[in-house]
């Protein structure tokens, strides 16, 4: 969701909820992104090791540095739109969440 354009967002979270199976679930995996001070570059660069089982697989993610986000702002969408939390967490440079439609 970080190549999403942050107004489109709410709308996107009610098109997922309004489609989703009643107890459906939605899973969303994305990097935390903090707020860009005038003086660092235009775009940032983040460089992730993530292990599944025993592989590590190195991934690495650039975008413009137009906006910032983290767990609380999807949180916050999924809540405001209808759906229960049933699993979060944060580690580094990204986020973990799973929703369950109500």
């Amino acid at each position: 969701m970080m190549y999403m354009k942050k107004d489109n967002l709410k709308r996107v979270f009610k098109e997922i909820y309004r489609v989703l199976n009643n107890s459906g679930e939605l899973v969303i995996w994305d990097l935390i992104i903090p707020n860009r001070n005038k003086n660092e570059k235009e775009y940032i660069g983040i460089y992730l090791n993530v292990e599944i089982g025993v592989k590590i697989i190195e991934a690495g993610y650039g975008i413009p540095w137009d906006k910032e986000q983290d767990v609380n702002l999807y949180v916050n969408l999924a809540t405001s739109t209808g759906f229960a939390i049933i699993e979060q967490n944060v580690d580094g440079n990204y986020f973990f969440m799973r929703c369950r439609k109500n």
